[in-house]
């Protein structure tokens, strides 16, 4: 099989996988390691990748800026190596084809080599390889859902700058997906789509020790009774 054009990629089903070491490299952000094993998965159909920025963009619902990002990061840690080809008698880009480094564990990564545990025999380190496993699927699903938070920003607030990424980031490890969606929302709501107020919510919920949405439904309930109990009596001062 064979990719001629862009428009190609549509509809083709393929895995990403993510080497290990770049899976745990901290120094890439979670969508970095995404666009990583996409540009891996596409690379391996025809030795290289040559989606555009725009193409990851459109389906990872972020800015082309932040793909931008990610493919440079990247390529500063020599994970992918790009070539351009230009069109002919001029300076416009063609063409860009994405190669995948190989992975060398002295230069890719901080790993030391005490980091890497030994080859063990039958059932043992069985436990270890659990957790292992685990750890791989919940950086999958902590990425998926850090996406889906920054394209929710991206659609109600706005452009996504680099610090405005590291604070969102630090929302999605403090509080749950659906917590800090909900503060986004109530944000949208209000009319106040800015950072400040989003973080103030969230600040808000960490103090009263409300962690998800049943908490804060109960918070909510219990608050609503304590005005109800006050306008009653209110009103029976008043003899209504």
């Amino acid at each position: 099989m064979t990719i001629d054009k862009e428009s190609d990629f549509e509809g083709v089903n393929y895995y990403v996988v993510i080497h290990a070491q770049v899976l745990h490299d901290n120094r890439l952000t979670p969508l970095a390691r995404l666009i990583y094993g996409e540009i891996a998965a596409l690379a391996n159909i025809n030795g290289y990748a040559w989606i555009s920025n725009g193409k990851l963009a459109e389906k990872y619902k972020v800015s082309i800026k932040t793909i931008s990002v990610s493919i440079s990061s990247l390529q500063e840690l020599g994970y992918i190596e790009s070539k351009l080809t230009y069109k002919e008698n001029s300076k416009e880009v063609e063409q860009r084809n994405i190669y995948i480094s190989p992975i060398n564990k002295n230069v890719n990564t901080p790993f030391t080599k005490n980091s890497i545990p030994p080859l063990q025999k039958g059932n043992e380190g069985m436990e270890e390889k659990v957790k292992e496993n685990n750890t791989f699927n919940n950086t999958i699903n902590k990425s998926s859902s850090l996406l889906e938070i920054l394209s929710f920003y991206e659609a109600n607030f706005g452009t996504i700058s680099g610090y405005i990424r590291e604070r969102i980031s630090d929302w999605s490890e403090l509080h749950s997906y659906e917590m800090v969606i909900k503060a986004m929302s109530i944000a949208v709501d209000s009319g106040n789509r800015n950072l400040k107020y989003v973080d103030g919510i969230l600040k808000n919920w960490e103090h009263g020790n409300i962690k998800s949405l049943s908490d804060l439904k109960n918070h909510e309930g219990l608050r609503n009774k304590k005005i109800e109990k006050k306008n009653k009596g209110y009103d029976e001062e008043l003899g209504f």
